[in-house]
């Protein structure tokens, strides 16, 4: 039975890990803000020794790292449009500085320079 549903079952668990990450980065944002969220992801804190923009890119591509990147979004109601646009272009971003091959070591001296990371909604 197990080999016969392995599908939807990945797909469930897909479903279920998705669903706990995107509530655990909103409880943080909620917590600690949504920039220092998005510094700490950018940093790599949630997946060791890299960004998730970084492993997402080189593993599968830039247009899934997108999707990876801008997931947590999708169906977030308590965000306004604002607070919205500001973790897309942060999101944005971190996949610039994956693509730019910006080391880990780099990321934060780049983001505290960085004109176009947005700190506020606007």
């Amino acid at each position: 039975m197990f080999q016969s549903h392995f599908g939807e079952i990945a797909a469930l668990l897909t479903a279920v890990f998705w669903t706990v990450t995107s509530m655990s980065f909103e409880a943080a944002g909620k917590r600690i803000g949504s920039l220092t969220v998005n510094l700490l992801r950018f940093c790599g804190v949630t997946l060791p020794n890299a960004s998730p923009a970084r492993v997402a890119i080189e593993k599968y591509g830039p247009e899934f790292a997108q999707f990876v990147t801008d997931a947590h979004e999708q169906g977030d109601t308590d965000n306004t449009e604002a607070e919205h646009q500001m973790d897309y272009t942060n999101n944005q971003i971190g996949r610039k500085y994956a693509l730019n091959d910006i080391k880990e070591k780099q990321i934060l001296p780049h983001l505290l320079r960085d004109r176009e990371v947005v700190r506020h909604p606007r």
